[in-house]
């Protein structure tokens, strides 16, 4: 990548002022610009090289050209604070180029660390002050400057808990309080080290610098890939939340798209598309930057996006070449976590864009394993009971109150007397867990029925969802719907012609619902049966 500036650009810069003359003699365009726009006027304003200013004018240059970033010789010269250029600029009609509004992440910055008038706090230290890791934790993506943030800004004070107080030091009081302040100053200490191995070139990020970038590394010969802790190149660490126009400024340096942190192979794609940075990820993938390098955590990209709701950036993906149907490592296609999720646009995009309705997915008795807490004749006991399928919504309805006999639910696996089962037994009840087989039955249709997605449901329908496919246990999706009290789902399906008379283990949907004592759907399913109003016993799902 050739980004060298032409002579007449370094010269302005170095305030040779004869060679400039002897140039512009020769014929070289007095307006001539580099890569990024930026003409011998602009550099020789922003090195505050006065008397280059003064020659290039008296050749006529545009006083009031823009660079690439909106920016007039004059912004140059006051952004260094060198007012005989600003001056001579002015004297020479330089006017500033005002079509710059505030970012959105300035704008949301503002916002976050405004102080209420009534607590003293701003957002950063009410949440390290509630133990509220997941905001700090999503604080690192637009709070640039993270470190000086826990440091600098104090709570006002009218604060009645720690008045003039900063975050950092709210959390050394607090750190000994509970697991969220732990996490937090854990999560805090590690932002710090990563901090440490930036150099000016990362920092740059915080006020989308372009201007500054591009100097380091066009006039000071700073390396564009140089790395932080981990090989966190400047690209890495501004693909979360920069703006479009710095990361396509650093692209345009030849930063490399691809280069993988060290220590889990993820990429500037992977933490664009995990900020939600619509404008990042639209300009890495027009520059090239490899989809199948998309991987992070336990999901892949695409099922961040969807688990998110971030439409906007799954379109990008899907778009670039993304397998709509990919799994996850727990087997989870996108389309099944937007089901799961209910994000009903993502649904209706995704099965547009050829989504597979038919997939199968894992289900595992295991995950119906469950410890009931209460008092068995008036002494805290617990007790693990593996619910029987057919029951688990009367169950889970049971536990949030009142009283129940776990044994009618299923079978109880271990109990004890005490507030906590011992870790041994957990341990055993785990193990035991993982000897259960998984199947491969369940279908998205599964997924809207047990859910009460109305909407979800008529969707995957309309795209020959198969109405009376049973899961490995013989369970439809009428079954699902109607012991789970879905009764618009119920109507929706019989309405489609789902068949009412399919048993599992010699039950239909009626006697699952009256079984969950769901009474109105049981009423409504009761009068659909065919004739014979009851088939044998023996009949089932199959």
């Amino acid at each position: 990548l050739q980004l060298s500036r032409r002579a007449l650009h370094k010269a302005a810069i170095n305030g040779q002022c004869k060679v400039i003359k002897a140039l512009l003699e020769s014929g070289e365009d007095v307006d001539q610009t580099d890569k990024f726009g930026s003409t011998p006027l602009h550099l020789a304003a922003l090195y505050g090289q006065g008397a280059v200013v003064k020659l290039l004018l008296q050749h006529g240059a545009n006083v009031n050209a823009v660079d690439s970033f909106q920016k007039t010789a004059l912004q140059k010269a006051d952004r260094n604070n060198h007012r005989y250029v600003a001056g001579l600029l002015m004297r020479n009609d330089a006017t500033f180029n005002n079509n710059q509004p505030p970012s959105l992440k300035s704008l949301s910055r503002k916002a976050f660390f405004r102080v209420d008038a009534r607590s003293g706090f701003n957002q950063l230290q009410a949440a390290v002050f509630h133990g509220d890791y997941n905001t700090v934790w999503n604080t690192r993506w637009f709070l640039d400057d993270h470190v000086s943030d826990m440091y600098c800004k104090k709570t006002g004070s009218q604060a009645k808990v720690f008045p003039g107080k900063t975050a950092s030091e709210i959390l050394s009081a607090l750190q000994d309080k509970g697991e969220g302040y732990v996490k937090i100053d854990k999560l805090y200490k590690e932002h710090c080290e990563k901090v440490d191995t930036l150099t000016e070139l990362h920092l740059c990020r915080a006020d989308n610098d372009v201007e500054k970038a591009v100097e380091l590394v066009l006039n000071e010969g700073v390396d564009i890939n140089t790395p932080g802790k981990s090989n966190r190149t400047p690209l890495f660490w501004a693909s979360p939340s920069a703006s479009g126009e710095f990361i396509k400024t650093l692209i345009d340096l030849g930063a490399d798209l691809n280069a993988q942190r060290t220590d889990d192979k993820v990429v500037p794609l992977c933490l664009a598309v995990y900020g939600n940075n619509y404008m990042a990820v639209d300009i890495l993938l027009k520059h090239g930057a490899d989809v199948g390098l998309l991987n992070i955590s336990e999901n892949l990209q695409l099922h961040q996006c969807v688990v998110n709701g971030q439409f906007g950036v799954l379109r990008l993906l899907i778009d670039s070449g993304c397998d709509i149907n990919v799994r996850n490592n727990k087997g989870q296609s996108p389309l099944y976590l937007a089901v799961k999720n209910k994000h009903k646009y993502i649904v209706k995009y995704l099965l547009e864009n050829k989504a597979d309705v038919h997939m199968k997915y894992k289900e595992n008795a295991s995950e119906r394993i469950y410890i009931v807490r209460g008092k068995d004749r008036g002494k805290p006991a617990w007790h693990y009971v593996l619910v029987a399928k057919g029951l688990e919504p009367l169950f889970l309805r049971r536990t949030k109150g009142g009283s129940l006999d776990v044994a009618d639910f299923g079978l109880v696996l271990r109990s004890g007397w005490g507030k906590d089962p011992p870790e041994a037994v957990r341990k055993n009840v785990n193990e035991m867990g993982d000897t259960f087989p998984e199947t491969q039955s369940s279908t998205v249709l599964h997924v809207a029925s047990k859910s009460a997605s109305l909407e979800i449901v008529d969707l995957l329908l309309k795209h020959k969802a198969d109405i009376n496919a049973p899961d490995a246990d013989g369970f439809t999706p009428l079954h699902l719907a109607a012991m789970y009290g879905n009764i618009q789902v119920v109507k929706k399906l019989v309405e489609t012609n789902a068949d009412v008379n399919l048993k599992v283990n010699g039950k239909d949907a009626a006697d699952l619902a009256r079984m969950n004592e769901e009474t109105e759907i049981e009423e409504y399913l009761k009068p659909k049966r065919s004739l014979p109003e009851r088939d044998s016993e023996s009949q089932s799902a199959q």
